[in-house]
């Protein structure tokens, strides 16, 4: 990957990030082979590719995100949630929140770690009067 200065990587992250939120994989893919970093961070809310994908319910983004030997299922953004808490919270998808904290509970496993989970607010279902 080219060596950019930090603004130019804040806009490339950027527009990675927009591409995970529509949820192309082909896009997703041609940022990776390019180089970009699967576990880039934004520097203000510190979310991941992974965490974006999980918010916006972009399933197919998530797999080709995950197929990546490098990703990290464990990074945490800057309030402390696991993409498998976005896609809960803000996805409203409890299956690929499974799938993901599969992912995450597999890794942190392998790394020795003690993975905990936020409480996090359940998903709200909006019932509307007849």
């Amino acid at each position: 990957m080219i060596n950019y200065d930090e603004r130019e990587m804040k806009l490339l992250g950027r527009a990675f990030f927009q591409a995970v939120e529509r949820g192309n994989p082909d896009t997703v893919a041609s940022y990776l082979e390019e180089g970009m970093p699967v576990n880039y961070q934004d520097p203000d809310t510190k979310q991941a590719a992974l965490h974006v994908a999980a918010a916006c319910k972009a399933r197919e983004a998530v797999r080709v995100l995950a197929r990546q030997p490098d990703c990290n299922f464990i990074l945490r953004d800057r309030r402390g949630r696991l993409p498998s808490e976005m896609a809960y919270a803000f996805g409203n998808d409890p299956a690929l929140a499974r799938y993901l904290g599969n992912k995450e509970r597999t890794q942190a496993e392998a790394q020795g770690l003690k993975l905990t989970y936020r409480r996090t607010l359940p998903v709200l279902t909006v019932i509307t009067p007849k």
